[in-house]
Parts: structure tokens; C-alpha cells; sequence
């Protein structure tokens, strides 16, 4: 049986931030395992679809040195794009909407997203 993720970690500018997730109510351990399945499948499908898709390499290629207005532009781009990938693939509508807006924040301010378990 897999250990339950309660950790995230978030890494900026070659820091490290530890992040513990608590729900209230707290989560039965059922949908907590099916919340974090279906995330982990969205960040899957997301950081292949980052590898593979030319139209995402080059609005990140293009994160270097822009001004505010064009990394927001950028941002909505990449959030609907994601978006689009994750509904293709079944990802639930509301898993969908909030992971594809939160992996094109985290593309644009150049931040690293990791879910890991206890003890890794």
C-alpha cells in the first residue's frame, strides 16, 4: 500500500518550501487517496504535455525577459492550453480548472512543484 502524500514541496529560486496540506473537515482517507490520485495524473499529464508541446516551449522560451503584461498574457495562455490537455484526458472539469491555472502560475514565476510522501 502507498504511503499518503502530505508534503509538498515548492522551489524558487533554488529554495525550498515545505508545504503541509490540512483539510477541515478533515479528508476520509478514500478521497483523500482519490484527490490525490487525479493530481497526480493532472501533473503527469501536464509535465508531458510541457515536454512535448512546441506552442508551450516557446511561450516558457519567451518568460525570459518580458514585462508584466506579456508573462499575465503568457499565464492565461498556458492555463488554458493545460486546461485544454487535462479535460482531453478526463481529468475531472474542477481538478482540471485549478491544477491547469496553478501549473501556469508556477511556469511563469519559474517555481517547481513536487508531491512527495513521508520519508522520501
Amino acid at each position: 500500500m502507498r504511503a499518503r502524500p502530505d508534503l509538498m514541496l515548492i522551489c524558487a529560486a533554488a529554495a525550498v518550501l515545505p508545504v503541509h496540506v490540512v483539510t477541515y473537515p478533515p479528508l476520509e482517507r478514500e478521497v483523500e487517496e482519490k484527490i490525490m490520485s487525479e493530481l497526480n495524473r493532472a501533473n503527469e499529464l501536464i509535465e508531458q504535455h510541457m515536454k512535448q508541446s512546441s506552442v508551450v516551449f516557446d511561450r516558457m522560451r519567451r518568460l525570459n525577459d518580458v514585462d508584466e503584461y506579456t508573462r499575465k498574457t503568457i499565464k492565461i495562455l498556458l492555463t488554458d492550453k493545460f486546461q485544454t490537455v487535462l479535460l482531453q484526458q478526463g481529468v475531472l472539469e474542477n481538478v482540471a480548472t485549478r491544477v491547469a491555472s496553478l501549473w501556469a502560475l508556477v511556469t511563469v514565476l519559474d517555481i517547481h512543484l513536487e508531491i512527495i510522501t513521508r520519508g522520501e
